[in-house]
């Protein structure tokens, strides 16, 4: 999950065109050039990367002109076809390139075949300028879709003259456009062990699944390329788009027939998040403000009983009238006490949540630079950082908890893979509704809650160890411990990168299954199942701001913590951190709560 951050920036705005029907016209022009000679290094992989994106973007309807090792009057000839017939419409517009590139003096270059460049002063004159593509794809077009997609960040050529930097230089839009490159600024990207190079290799899948948006695809392909190159390669994307984007909408299937209805029943209760179950069957929940409506009620006698967490459940006989009209029912549960689980736990009588007492203590924050999958922002370690007691979830908060405050949350799904079940942890939360939640919940008046410090976080999720993760340094005891990705997942998404051992699940598991064992706190699921928020923003360590041990107000990015059911081992480590733009939600993305107070 690493860099989601940066993608969380670019989620402020969204991307390109149109969910529904495939009605826009599209067009792409796609080369790749490979047969390089006059002392240019050939290329495996560009020439197959150009066939099949052809073969898959015309299954999303896309006209492709197909250009192979192409010379620079045919690349140019070409591109300026392209942007006239742009021009000429409205259509969505697409240009890929894979093959050798180089940057001088802030420009990228796409090199033709055939090409001889003895110093960069050439460089103009005998490549292709990647900012004419762009410029010709853009004139005029600035309400229309354009997807720049360059597979060329690859080190320089030629070797008559050096380039002071490797790999591509940041691109940017004047408007209209989303441009994505194989790795980030300054990077080389790999030609790929097979028929494909690395990032393409990732880029094919994704543009066939449904209902993605752009930027959510190009994040999809990012993450695949990072965890495959262990994090050595970071495909970037830049946009500046008024629309938004989809390869292949999501269609969704028809309303299901009404059905036939029999006598009307209405549930009102003084309790939030109120299961109802009728004649033995589970009807639905009711609220305070939110009575349940039931259209298909047998006429006549029913069995109804009301059970909510923190109250003592209520059961009585009712009878449903017949000739159309609502039989109306209110229900009063008295409260239950409130009653520690144990010394060191506490349940929250609103939502059943668990809080396990994290004592007083010191620790490391950070990760040693010798640790196997450490990211540069894990350092340097600020040692010796003391942690008051404080009260934190034992679990992550569940789909169920959650739905107490908003009853219509839908944690989603992924890829036909269920992520809503009751005791399933929350998915799809942005900052601010994690932190509006647990304002919510502090105002039921039994202690102030809030997102944890990303102090707090690490502390807690360490319990007192200090190897890479709460049970050790090998990832192949994962599966004990942590719903992450491991053998289960690689059954059905086999480029994955796993943990070899096998926790059972494909996506997120059921927070109290007892599949798992806890940390030496008592706290379970510190590491895996789902990312979880912090309330501390995002800053390298050894600031004097010390964000990492406070709550802060405004940024743009937040810090996320733990990874999750689709990390594999280098993100799954007490010390991996991550920055999150607030607004976004995603399926692997959760929470937990801090507690103060009595």
């Amino acid at each position: 999950m690493k860099q989601l951050g940066r993608m969380g920036l670019l989620g402020l705005v969204t991307c390109l065109l149109a969910s529904g029907a495939l009605a826009e016209r599209r067009l792409a022009l796609v080369i790749g050039n490979g047969a390089y000679n006059n002392g240019v290094v050939p290329l495996r992989n560009p020439v197959n990367d150009a066939g099949d994106l052809k073969k898959a973007l015309e299954k999303q309807d896309f006209e492709v002109t197909l250009e192979l090792n192409a010379n620079l009057e045919r690349m140019t000839e070409q591109v300026d076809a392209f942007s006239r017939r742009l021009g000429e419409s409205k259509a969505v517009g697409l240009f890929f390139y894979a093959g050798h590139g180089v940057q001088s003096e802030g420009e990228n270059y796409l090199v033709p075949v055939g090409a001889t460049v003895e110093k960069a002063a050439q460089l103009r004159y005998r490549t292709l300028p990647a900012s004419y593509v762009l410029a010709g794809m853009e004139e005029g077009r600035k309400e229309q879709v354009n997807i720049l997609i360059l597979d060329a960040c690859r080190d320089n050529p030629f070797r008559s003259f050096r380039s002071p930097a490797g790999g591509l230089a940041t691109m940017q839009s004047q408007g209209g456009s989303i441009i994505a490159f194989a790795a980030g600024a300054g990077q080389k990207a790999e030609d790929g062990t097979g028929r494909n190079g690395t990032f393409t290799k990732h880029l094919l899948p994704q543009l066939g699944r449904s209902g993605l948006n752009v930027v959510e695809m190009f994040r999809e392909v990012r993450r695949g390329v990072h965890s495959e190159t262990n994090g050595k390669q970071w495909p970037e994307i830049t946009e500046k788009m008024l629309t938004t984007f989809y390869f292949t909408p999501t269609v969704e299937p028809p309303p299901p027939p009404p059905p036939e209805r029999k006598g009307y029943l209405q549930v009102s209760v003084n309790a939030p998040g109120s299961k109802a179950t009728l004649n033995g069957r589970s009807v639905g929940e009711s609220w305070p403000n939110q009575p349940l409506n039931l259209p298909d009620i047998p006429v006549g006698k029913n069995r109804l009983k009301v059970e909510a967490t923190g109250f003592e459940p209520v059961e009585q006989e009712i009878e449903v009238k017949s000739g159309g009209v609502w039989t109306q029912v209110a229900m009063s549960l008295p409260p239950e006490a409130v009653v520690p689980v144990t010394g060191r736990d506490w349940r929250d009588p609103t939502t059943g949540m668990e809080f396990v007492k994290v004592p007083e203590g010191s620790f490391d924050l950070g990760s040693p630079e010798g640790e196997n999958g450490r990211d540069g922002d894990e350092g340097p370690v600020q040692k010796g950082l003391r942690v008051k007691e404080f009260w934190l979830g034992k679990y992550e908060v569940t789909n169920g908890q959650y739905r107490k405050w908003k009853p219509d949350h839908d944690s989603g799904s992924y890829e036909g893979l269920s992520l809503n079940g009751d005791d399933q942890p929350v998915v799809n939360v942005a900052w601010d509704e994690a932190t509006a939640y647990a304002k919510w919940l502090s105002e039921q008046g039994h202690g102030k809650f809030a997102l944890p410090t990303e102090m707090q976080w690490e502390y807690a999720a360490r319990g007192g160890t200090k190897t890479s993760r709460y049970w050790g340094d090998d990832p192949k005891e994962a599966c004990q411990y942590a719903n992450v990705a491991d053998l289960t997942a690689k059954a059905k998404w086999s480029s994955w990168t796993i943990h070899e051992c096998r926790d059972g699940y494909e996506v997120t598991a059921p927070v109290h299954d007892g599949k798992r064992k806890p940390n030496a706190f008592g706290l379970y699921d510190m590491l895996g199942n789902v990312w979880e928020w912090t309330c501390s923003l995002k800053e390298a360590y050894g600031q004097s701001e010390k964000n990492y041990a406070k709550c802060g107000d405004g940024g743009s990015v937040r810090v996320g913590r733990g990874g999750s059911w689709y990390d594999g081992p280098a993100g799954v480590r007490s010390a991996y951190r991550d920055c999150i733009s607030p607004v976004y939600r995603y399926y692997y993305l959760g929470f937990r709560l801090s507690r103060t107070g009595p």
